[in-house]
């Protein structure tokens, strides 16, 4: 079974990104198509978004606890490690999604070390406070920018990646 973690994030990708087609593979084998202009869509992003917020019910099955395995199918291109691609209108743009909430996470991008000019490009955060998820995209704004922005993602991600690990460590200490 996948990860909730995992589920949410795949989850927020596809409810966040624009035309992202997901692909849900149920641990029987079926395998469900989540994307919002699709005909042989099985579900659409906000109802995979409500099935993930369902709160779990003694005796129930949600949807959720029946997903071995989830992946963006279509609309951005895999780069590995959570990290995707898309040629935008305003130019190249990295997506990637984390389990930090909006505040943290503009502290730790103002903080890049990837030396780029200001301007040259901008990151959007979408915030889902309650799938617990935030969906980021870093633009190159200018095709100078472009040399450098697989850099700055891969820092981006990377560094919410410690984050998210360094908060479940102290999380875990606490209890």
């Amino acid at each position: 079974m996948i990860d909730e973690g995992m589920l949410r994030l795949i989850t927020a990708l596809g409810h966040g990104v624009p035309g992202v087609t997901v692909r849900l593979t149920c641990e029987h084998g079926a395998e469900l198509v989540v994307a919002a202009n699709r005909l042989d869509a099985h579900l659409d992003p906000c109802q995979l978004r409500a099935a993930v917020l369902v709160p779990p019910r003694a005796g129930a099955t949600r949807l959720v606890d029946t997903i071995a395995a989830a992946e963006v199918h279509l609309g951005l291109q895999d780069l590995g490690g959570g990290l995707y691609r898309r040629g935008g209108p305003e130019g190249e743009e990295r997506w990637f999604a984390t389990l930090l909430g909006s505040a943290a996470l503009g502290d730790l991008l103002d903080r890049c070390p990837v030396d780029v000019p200001d301007e040259s490009m901008t990151a959007s955060v979408k915030p889902d406070e309650e799938l617990g998820a935030t969906v980021v995209c870093i633009t190159a704004n200018h095709p100078s920018a472009s040399a450098h922005l697989d850099a700055v993602a891969s820092w981006a991600i990377g560094v919410c990646m410690v984050e998210e690990l360094l908060g479940a460590s102290r999380r875990e200490l606490s209890r």
